[in-house]
């Protein structure tokens, strides 16, 4: 007499228990190796921010400003201060190559927008209005005495439009240095959609993903800060890289993109217009040879940039042919000499030659 047949599932419960298990391990692993990598990355953040500290001691002073310390740099004297707003993320160590050169001319300041480079987090928000409030009582605290002659890059530039209507008994003069325009906050191409998610980039930012990339791209130019003490040196670019990799300024960076349609309104409505005041429009050239796609982005831009161009009756416009977007880095003559004639026709009351 033939014994029964095996159940199929008597072989299977063995088979399923063995899986379950090499599952189970596999998941724990990948789990275990996502924890360390985590903890890898916001280790690697804090250390570096640490040690950016005691490598990279602010050249400037702390200045408090509604219960965030700003961080300004000042040097040289003159009648007509300047003052340089860089892009969005960036601050005083993107005039490197400017402001040495003005300060052999007058006196001129850069500063740290709240949450980058040297300069405190603020738990205000970043519209161009608060940024413009916040510069206003900085350089009312610092003593830095107006009129100004200010200077904007890109974003910065954006700001430096509202201060100009906002307070316009302080402003002599105004150097737009490929600076942005209202409009953009229409146009999503010119904002990269990353840029506006702050919980993504501080999610990215504190994993020191950001830092571990700039640090790679710039390993083989590494500078050491200059040993006869604060104040700026010869190349930044490490240094640069480094304190706007913290954390604190991507998510500064974030929330202004964020903050741009907010911020647009307020610009559009305040309508710059200068009057007889001297306005000087840096423009880049553009690429040599761009997509279809490229070449549409720059004919939009271009039309920004002759429109801001008649905020003035005593206008110069110029186009950077040898620059990219970062005009006072790829020509910072060309950026010295526009801030000079600019000061100068503001301090005699003359056209822009």
């Amino acid at each position: 007499m033939l014994s029964p047949e095996p159940q199929p599932t008597s072989v299977a419960r063995p088979q399923s228990g063995w899986l379950r298990r090499w599952t189970k391990r596999i998941g724990i692993g990948v789990i275990g190796l996502l924890v360390a990598l985590i903890a890898g990355g916001e280790s690697y953040q804090l250390l570096g921010q640490h040690r950016d500290a005691s490598m990279y001691p602010a050249p400037g002073r702390l200045v408090d400003v509604s219960g965030s310390r700003l961080h300004l740099y000042s040097s040289g004297t003159g009648a007509i201060p300047v003052v340089l707003v860089a892009a969005n993320g960036g601050g005083v160590l993107d005039w490197y190559k400017v402001q040495p050169q003005l300060a052999k001319f007058t006196q001129v300041v850069s500063y740290d927008r709240a949450g980058t480079g040297w300069s405190e987090v603020s738990a205000e928000p970043r519209s161009s209005a608060r940024i413009v409030q916040e510069l206003h009582t900085l350089l009312a605290k610092a003593g830095i005495k107006s009129p100004y002659v200010l200077v904007g890059h890109s974003l910065g530039g954006f700001h430096m439009q509202l201060y100009a209507m906002r307070y316009p008994e302080e402003v002599a003069g105004l150097v737009l240095v490929d600076s942005s325009h209202a409009d953009m906050a229409t146009r999503k191409e010119f904002v990269p959609k990353a840029f506006t998610m702050p919980t993504l980039v501080r999610l990215v930012g504190s994993l020191g993903v950001v830092r571990l990339l700039n640090g790679m791209n710039d390993r083989a130019n590494l500078r050491t800060p200059s040993e006869a003490g604060p104040g700026f040196v010869p190349e930044l670019e490490h240094e640069s890289s480094m304190i706007y990799s913290h954390t604190g300024t991507l998510v500064a960076m974030a929330r202004e993109f964020s903050a741009l349609p907010e911020s647009a309104a307020q610009v559009r409505a305040a309508n710059l217009q200068l009057g007889d005041k001297p306005l000087f429009v840096l423009t880049r050239s553009g690429e040599p040879n761009p997509s279809p796609e490229r070449r549409a982005i720059e004919t939009i831009w271009m039309a920004w940039q002759a429109d801001l161009a008649n905020r003035s009756h005593n206008v110069k416009h110029v186009v950077a042919e040898h620059s990219g977007h970062f005009i006072h880095q790829d020509q910072p003559d060309l950026v010295v000499t526009a801030i000079k004639q600019t000061v100068l026709a503001a301090r005699d009351k003359t056209k822009l030659r």
